[in-house]
């Protein structure tokens, strides 16, 4: 079966986390019989409550991958990060 690898960069993004999840999810439901998938969020750095959302979210769903940076290096080393810890 062939795999999706959906690299999220966060920062500061609590408010819009749990919404993006739920979207992502409801696209991904559609294509389950076909793909496997994860979701690669990265946590850029955030001030905020960004890795305790994304924390609840793995707790529910195996799939879900954190990685976190100890601080802001911007959205390209995020995207890269993720890429390279995307399973194949």
């Amino acid at each position: 079966m062939k795999k999706i690898s959906i690299v999220v960069p966060c920062y500061n993004e609590q408010e819009s986390i749990n919404s993006f999840y739920n979207e992502t999810i409801n696209m991904i439901n559609k294509i389950k019989d076909k793909y496997e998938y994860e979701i690669i969020f990265i946590n850029d750095g955030s001030k905020d409550k960004t890795e305790q959302v994304i924390k609840k979210l793995r707790e529910q769903n195996e799939k879900i991958v954190l990685i976190s940076f100890s601080r802001n290096f911007g959205k390209e080393a995020a995207i890269y990060a993720g890429l390279s810890n995307a399973r194949r």
